[in-house]
This record gives structure tokens, C-alpha cells and sequence, in this order.
């Protein structure tokens, strides 16, 4: 998910109901601060990036050993 827009929107409803979230954003401040609010993680991605986006499902997986669902807009 995104620390803004649909993608925030999304990741406070997700995590409303009990969904462990991480936040990928570049922006580290945003990222970091609405990951906190929610209860999540943050990762630095840049998604149109295939390195960086993998790194990010890696440290998801690594968090909470699992990965279910994914959005980027």
C-alpha cells in the first residue's frame, strides 16, 4: 500500500479489520508516520521498480510470513 490516496484509504480499512499491513512508499517520513498510525510496517519502494518492490515483499514476508494481497496505483 501507499502513505497516501486509495492506497492509505485501503491499508486503514485492511487494517481496521485485523489485516497486518505494510506501507510502500518513497516518500520515508509519510511512509513511516502512517505505518505507525495504522499498526503496520514501512518500506522504502519505488514500485515501478522490480528490485526495490521484491525487497519490500521480502522484509513483508520476513515481518508476518505471508503475503496476500498487493496494490500499487
Amino acid at each position: 500500500m501507499v502513505a497516501s490516496g486509495m492506497g492509505l484509504a485501503t491499508s486503514k480499512l485492511l487494517a481496521s479489520q485485523g489485516w497486518k499491513v505494510s506501507i510502500l512508499d518513497m516518500n520515508i517520513e509519510a511512509g513511516e508516520q502512517r505505518a505507525k498510525e495504522i499498526g503496520g510496517i514501512f518500506c522504502k519502494a519505488d514500485v515501478t521498480n522490480y528490485e526495490s518492490l521484491s525487497q519490500a515483499f521480502l522484509k513483508t514476508w520476513k515481518e508476518y510470513g505471508r503475503l496476500d494481497f498487493g496494490r500499487s496505483i
